[in-house]
């Protein structure tokens, strides 16, 4: 999560229309789905990671919400660094957004909004990532959250189509707690068998060991 690879090819794909070339097609994209999917290319830059931070309270045990804002400040200002266009999605009702341009090495105005931040219901996560925003345009995407709806495993698993990398950050809150139980995650297996990279943060785990070197587990305890 703290280090992709750089550049892209294409910014999605979509289903093949008759008339069009071949060349559009993108096969491991056809191959995956079973029909022909063609390359979508555009002229307007395009953020090449999203960051979303989820800030549903239902979530929240002891100090698990500094920890995923600890995360999304990481993988942000680690790909910031690299000097690559990012941009902070919060998931709020006022949807607020910080970019990270190339060049940004501090993300001030970013880490501000990571700061002022505060548990809160917005929008359901499944349905933000299904907006024409830019949490739904990066070309890959980084979400950070302590709870794992089956929308949600259905939507990141939509998401893997046509882009390079879909990532979940999942902040074991329960492990947080005063007994420190850690939860299991069924909806982990539809995400590994998708390609969806998947690190889960307990408490008392280094954060940057645990980006770095993320794994999925279906089961803790």
């Amino acid at each position: 999560l703290l280090q992709r690879p750089s550049g892209f090819d294409l910014h999605s794909v979509r289903e093949y229309e008759r008339g069009e070339s071949l060349r559009k097609v993108h096969w491991p994209s056809t191959a995956k789905r079973q029909q022909l999917m063609v390359k979508e290319l555009e002229d307007a830059p395009r953020d090449e990671l999203a960051v979303v931070l989820d800030l549903d309270p239902a979530g929240v045990v002891g100090d698990s919400f500094e920890t995923q804002v600890r995360a999304a400040g990481s993988i942000l200002m680690a790909h910031g660094r690299r000097g690559r266009r990012a941009v902070l999605v919060v998931n709020s009702p006022r949807k607020e957004q910080e970019r990270i341009h190339p060049g940004d090495l501090e993300g001030r105005q970013a880490l501000e909004l990571l700061a002022a931040v505060e548990p809160e219901p917005g929008p359901p996560l499944h349905a933000l990532l299904g907006e024409d925003g830019p949490a739904g345009r990066g070309l890959e995407l980084a979400v950070v959250t302590a709870t794992l709806a089956p929308r949600l495993v259905m939507r990141l698993v939509e998401r893997t189509a046509g882009r390079k990398s879909i990532s979940l950050v999942l902040v074991d809150a329960a492990s947080f707690g005063e007994r420190g139980t850690r939860s299991v995650y069924p909806g982990l297996l539809a995400l590994q068998a998708a390609g969806v990279t998947v690190a889960v943060i307990s408490a008392g785990d280094d954060l940057a060991a645990a980006l770095s070197a993320p794994s999925v587990e279906a089961a803790r305890g």
